[in-house]
């Protein structure tokens, strides 16, 4: 066998006759730009080539080497073409192919080779009248992909859709928007994957007066998936309507909305197979948060819109440097306690498997959006061949609360696909809740009808101080094979004031009574707080916040004592000192005590060099509820140096020292971007990136230089290298990657 350090003769395309044919298409594609036929019509040609070699050696002694090599050639065309004033055609045309051979050996096994051949065609086209009364249009869009591999048959995956549109929207009149849908998925063998979903959305608003809305949507799905002879067809239909309204000259603020939806589900089995019934959330949650045990997750509206297609405001893509690598914790809220064991999240794109392998999913659930259970690691979920979306399956939970934890992309997964572009804009778009079943079970029709009341009313009792007299009422009723109700009252007052030009306060005492299925639950809640600005550079604020629940299985409580103080020192020195205690008592009888102090400082002594600084220590004791005592710590200290000292230069390193009750670890990263010529037509860029950790002794280093070739109008040829090293007590990892494209429009 073949030592695997050496290089062998693959039998691929030498690095020299790939740029020849690069040089090749630049002139070809230069002379495209120049018979362009109209101002309507557009696209690009795409050109990338990439050679990657990846050697690792393990601490037990075994190697293995890796040799990759891409080339890929993509093509777009697009027609924008208005034909009458008010009748647009837009028609598009994607065809893309890429050939990867990679050799594979090691010390333990002979060499292997594998050529995998992808082809995928994607035609758009769109027909749209539009007019300010009305709006119709019809459209196609197709996407086919074909994978060819050695020694394997190949695979060709279709998802087509038709799809139709008519809206109406006259003034003073109801306005209609009506969408109609058809996609065939299935392989062209029809061996895998053939089924075919039907939709229709019938939209309808409308806006009496300005303090009265009203709603109307309706949906029908139909799904037929004919290999496994199962048939699932969902009638919904949903009413709104939302009343705002101020009296007694403004005094009085009263919102109240009331829906009403019918879902039902009909599921035909002739053979066997899995139903997704899909559950609605009332809440999309999300946060950035390195501690996922605790903590509440902030409302995310975005993530639980239905539309698949735009961006909930939330990255998994590669930070980049000094970018937030903290964990995504994606979450959803549920009324009443609702089974779940699959979750899809969507993306705003296609990943290849290198990326979308590389991530882990952690499930956690909660009782109240404050403390969280970890439940299971999904480690690799799959991606799906016909649509945008992660499929996470996990063992069935019953919880109000369930989120889903996700670190950003890493360097080394982005460079295991040196092809995939822009791997930093990875966007989620849709978080979604199922629970599967085998269709045996729910034969038949199946039918929900939930009922969701809310009722506001503010009421300012005094001018000076501030009184304010709220009255909330929440009401949510499912019908389905059981009943179940849920109702909040809340009765609050809410008071502020000004003591005078440095001191100020704010207070609030409530009531809530709740109707639950487990029973009723009473809660006091008090928060209060006084803050104190002598200067406009200083400020102190003392905050007192505690809430006393009596729930069937106990009584629980929960205060806390926090003190922030912020000061700006001098120009461009920032520092801030929080420190704080919280009590918790568990309906168990288990006591939680915490202790939290946090200082920092952000010192930006001249406009080209920065300066973070930042400790946080978190010591916990847990005592009584039939169990040991415990008591757990947590110290981060992080230092962040960055410099400019002009436009094409930029340095930084970040220190990280962590102390946790059985762990203590120091982080380093250095770095450093140079780009001589950021304005020139030739740009070339240098970047160095280091990372050190000393718990397991590892040791990251990544360097790459680049240079891009301005052509003009957005057209450009580009060269990269990349050397990535991961050194550690278990592993030794030496990648290396050339990557060229090039991108004419025209």
């Amino acid at each position: 066998m073949k030592n695997p350090g050496t290089r062998r003769n693959t039998g691929l395309l030498h690095p020299a006759a790939c740029l020849g044919r690069i040089f090749f298409y630049l002139a070809l594609s230069l002379s495209l730009q120049e018979t362009a036929l109209a101002d309507s019509i557009s696209g690009y040609l795409d050109y990338t080539y990439t050679q990657q070699d990846i050697q690792t050696k393990e601490a037990s002694g075994l190697e293995s080497d890796q040799e990759t090599e891409t080339f890929r050639q993509q093509y777009s065309l697009t027609l924008d073409k208005t034909i009458y004033p008010n009748l647009k055609l837009l028609a598009s045309g994607i065809f893309e192919k890429s050939k990867t051979t990679s050799t594979f050996s090691s010390s333990i096994f002979a060499e292997q080779e594998t050529t995998v051949t992808t082809t995928i065609l994607r035609p758009f086209i769109d027909l749209t009248l539009r007019t300010p009364l009305y709006i119709a249009g019809i459209g196609y869009n197709r996407r086919e992909r074909k994978d060819e591999t050695s020694n394997a048959p190949s695979i060709t995956n279709v998802n087509e859709e038709y799809n139709a549109v008519l809206g109406w929207k006259p003034d003073g009149f109801p306005s209609v928007n009506l969408r109609l849908s058809r996609t065939n998925f299935y392989d062209k063998d029809r061996a895998f994957r053939d089924a075919t979903e039907d939709y229709v959305t019938l939209l309808s608003e409308f806006e009496p007066a300005s303090y009265l809305r009203l709603r109307y949507r309706g949906t029908y799905d139909n799904i037929d998936d004919k290999l496994n002879e199962l048939e699932t067809r969902t009638v919904n239909h949903t009413g709104s309507a939302w009343f705002t309204e101020k009296f007694f000259r403004g005094k009085v603020l009263l919102n109240t909305s009331y829906e009403i939806s019918r879902r039902t589900t009909e599921t035909t089995a002739g053979g066997t197979g899995d139903v997704a019934l899909q559950e609605f959330p009332f809440a999309g949650l999300y946060a950035l948060d390195d501690t996922p045990v605790d903590g509440e997750l902030d409302p995310a509206p975005a993530l639980i819109d239905g539309n698949v297609a735009a961006g909930a405001g939330i990255s998994i893509g590669l930070p980049g440097i000094l970018g937030d690598t903290r964990p995504r914790n994606m979450g959803l809220f549920f009324v009443n306690e609702t089974e779940i064991n699959t979750l899809y999240v969507w993306v705003d794109r296609e990943l290849p498997i290198g990326i979308s392998s590389s991530y882990s999913w952690d499930i956690y659930t909660s009782t109240d959006n404050l403390i969280w259970t970890f439940r299971q690691t999904i480690s690799s979920a799959p991606f799906s061949s016909f649509q945008n979306r992660f499929e996470i399956n996990f063992s069935t939970l019953t919880e109000r609360y369930i989120k889903i934890v996700v670190n950003p992309l890493t360097p080394g997964a982005a460079a295991s696909e040196p092809s995939f572009l822009d791997p930093d804009k990875i966007s989620v778009t849709e978080l979604q809740a199922f629970i599967r079943m085998p269709a045996e079970d729910i034969k038949g029709e199946f039918t929900t009808t939930t009922h969701h009341y809310n009722l506001d009313i503010r009421t300012r009792l005094l001018d000076n101080p501030d009184l304010y007299y709220d009255l909330t009422y929440f009401y949510y009723r499912t019908e389905s094979r059981s009943v179940t109700t849920t109702s909040t009252l809340s009765n609050s007052l809410s008071a502020s004031y000004r003591f005078s030009r440095v001191f100020t306060g704010n207070a609030r005492v409530a009531r809530e009574d709740s109707k639950e299925e487990r029973g009723d639950i009473t809660a006091y809640i008090t928060k209060a707080s006084v803050t104190a600005a002598p200067f406009r550079t200083l400020s102190h604020t003392l905050t007192y916040s505690g809430r006393y629940e009596s729930v069937p299985e106990g009584n629980t409580s929960r205060s806390s004592f926090f003190l922030y103080n912020t000061a700006e020192l001098y120009r461009g020195i920032n520092v801030y000192l929080s420190g704080g205690l919280d009590f918790t008592e568990l309906e168990t009888g288990r006591n939680q005590d915490s202790t939290l102090v946090t200082a920092g400082a952000n010192i930006v002594p001249h406009r080209t060099l920065a300066l973070n600084i930042s400790y946080t220590s978190r010591d916990t004791d847990e005592s009584g509820g039939g169990r040991p005592d415990s008591s757990t710590l947590s110290r981060t200290t992080d230092l962040t140096v960055s410099y400019q000292p002009f436009r094409s230069l930029y340095l930084f390193t970040t220190l990280t020292w962590l102390t946790e009750t059985d762990r203590k670890d120091t982080l380093k990263n250095y770095g450093v971007t140079w780009s001589p010529f950021p304005d020139g037509a030739l740009q070339f860029s240098f970047a160095y990136d280091e990372n050190l950790r000393t718990q397991d002794d590892a040791k990251e280093t990544l360097i790459r230089p680049s240079l891009r070739w301005k052509l003009g109008r957005s057209s450009y040829l580009d060269f990269s290298y990349l050397v990535l090293k991961s050194d550690s007590v278990t592993e030794e990892v030496d990648t290396k990657i050339f990557s060229t494209n090039l991108r004419i429009y025209f």
